[in-house]
């Protein structure tokens, strides 16, 4: 459950530019992937409202090795803090990563790779703040296409989950064997920016996202084509998000922006400052 919440959490702070890539599954996260235009070294973002009822306070910090590469990542969200570790081989490989927790909980793995660089698995550590609990471990066997993009991933414990791609590399699909509810397929606009993720099979929910010229998002939201009585089409869920973006940097990076939320509540705006540092 950490896990999720903590995936849940990054994806909202962090929403990637370009769009899903193998980092949902190998954690090996670049600077290009997240959008970030330049030699980027470090990025530090603050997220908050000062809205009577919508009030929060959330920073993100990132750092990138010169080869683009996430090596340190810390979320402070309030008085819970969560913090991510990578380290690499020679070859910018992803050998090992850990996500520490407020409470100490640590979720640690480590990749193993074959002869021609591809992944092949890894093993992933649970340990528990709670020393009457105890730790667990999970192997994962991970078959690649000639192109070291991943195929398949499995565990004694977890569902089998199967990935698709397009000629260009990017993802289309991702299946776990034996259960339809668990489908996600990607959809990209005419530039190849991810516009929407579609979960479930029989009913099913959209995610969709739309960019400016630049390329930085500008609106998110969800649609459920669940049918109720009498219902037809889709119905809008959870948050509808208007990004405006007041300031860039000399690197084409956003440096502020104010983000409208419309819920089913009375609207209201968060704010956004981005502080980058760049190698150059």
């Amino acid at each position: 459950m950490k896990e999720l919440k903590t995936f849940v959490i990054t994806c909202l702070l962090l929403l990637p530019v370009i769009g899903w890539g193998q980092s949902e599954f190998t954690r090996r996260v670049s600077a290009e992937e997240m959008g970030y235009r330049g030699k980027v070294q470090a990025v530090q973002r603050t997220e908050f409202c000062t809205d009577e009822d919508n009030k929060f306070f959330v920073t993100t910090a990132e750092a990138y090795n010169e080869q683009g590469l996430r090596t340190d990542m810390s979320i402070i969200d309030n008085i819970y803090q969560t913090n991510y570790h990578y380290e690499y081989d020679g070859s910018g490989q992803l050998v090992y990563y850990v996500a520490t927790f407020s409470d100490g909980e640590k979720d640690s793995i480590v990749f193993h790779y074959n002869n021609d660089g591809c992944l092949s698995g890894y093993e992933e550590y649970m340990l528990s703040a709670d020393p009457t609990e105890g730790n667990s471990v999970t192997d994962f066997i991970v078959t690649c296409d000639t192109q070291c993009r991943v195929l398949m991933c499995a565990s004694v414990w977890y569902d089998t989950m199967r990935y698709d791609y397009d000629s260009t590399g990017r993802i289309l699909s991702m299946t776990g064997h034996g259960l339809p509810d668990k489908i996600k397929t990607f959809h990209y606009d005419k530039n190849g920016r991810l516009e929407r993720v579609r979960m479930g099979a029989q009913y099913y929910e959209d995610a969709h996202y739309r960019y400016n010229v630049q390329g930085d998002t500008i609106e998110t939201w969800q649609t459920n084509w669940e049918r109720f009585e009498k219902e037809k089409g889709a119905h809008e869920v959870g948050e509808h998000k208007y990004f405006s973006y007041t300031e860039y940097d000399d690197h084409g990076n956003w440096k502020k922006a104010d983000v409208r939320v419309v819920e089913n509540r009375k609207p209201y705006v968060y704010h956004v400052v981005r502080t980058i540092t760049y190698y150059e």
